[in-house]
C-alpha cells in the first residue's frame, strides 16, 4: 500500500517536469528554425479564414497546469510556436492528463488525473494554396490525433459512450466532411 501511494505522489509531481513542451514535424521537409516575431495564435475556425492560406507542418503540444490562466498559456504556446518557426498555431485539441493505475479499492487501472492539460496546436507556415492547406492540415491533424491517444491509452474517437455507440467528435479525422 506504501508502495502505491508513494508511486502515485511521485507520478503527479513528476509528470508536469518532464515536458513542457514538445513539437512533432508531420512534413518533411520542413526544417525548424527559431523566429523574431512571436506566433500568432488562432483559436477560433473563423479566424483561420481570415487569414491566407498556410501549410501546416507540424503539431506544437504545451502543457500546463490545469489552473493555468489562459493569457499565460496562450503567451507560452506563441512563444513555442516561434521557437519552432510556425507563422500561425492553430488550436486544435485540450485534454487533461493522468495515469493509468491499478490501485487497491478499485478493480483494473483506472485513470488518475495529475492536475496538467495538454493544448495541441497546428503549425502554419505561410506560402500555401488552397489544395496544400487543406491536405496539410489533415495530415496533421491525423497525427494530433495519434499523440493524443497515445498520451490518453485510448481512442477519443472511438471512445465508448454507453448504449448510443462510439463518439464521434470534431477532431475524428476519419470522418470525410472533417474539415480540421
Amino acid at each position: 500500500m506504501k508502495r502505491c501511494v508513494a508511486s502515485l505522489l511521485l507520478s503527479f509531481a513528476c509528470a508536469p517536469a518532464l515536458m513542457t513542451h514538445r513539437f512533432v514535424k508531420t512534413d518533411e521537409s520542413f526544417q525548424p528554425a527559431s523566429r523574431e516575431e512571436l506566433s500568432k495564435v488562432l483559436i477560433d475556425w473563423e479566424d483561420v479564414g481570415l487569414e491566407p492560406p498556410f501549410k501546416t507542418v507540424g503539431v506544437v503540444e504545451v502543457l500546463g497546469k490545469e489552473t493555468d490562466k489562459l493569457d499565460d498559456f496562450l503567451a507560452k504556446v506563441s512563444r513555442v510556436g516561434r521557437r519552432y518557426g510556425c507563422d500561425v498555431v492553430v488550436q486544435r485539441d485540450a485534454y487533461q492528463l493522468g495515469n493509468h493505475m491499478r490501485l487497491p479499492w478499485a478493480p483494473g487501472r483506472q485513470w488518475v488525473a495529475n492536475g496538467s492539460a495538454a493544448w495541441q496546436f497546428l503549425c502554419g507556415i505561410k506560402g500555401a494554396d488552397l489544395a496544400l492547406a487543406s491536405t496539410s492540415m489533415g495530415a496533421a491533424s491525423a497525427v494530433a490525433g495519434k499523440l493524443r491517444d497515445e498520451e490518453l491509452g485510448a481512442s477519443v474517437c472511438e471512445a465508448p459512450i454507453g448504449a448510443r455507440g462510439t463518439r464521434r467528435t470534431s477532431f475524428c479525422v476519419s470522418d470525410p466532411k472533417n474539415k480540421h
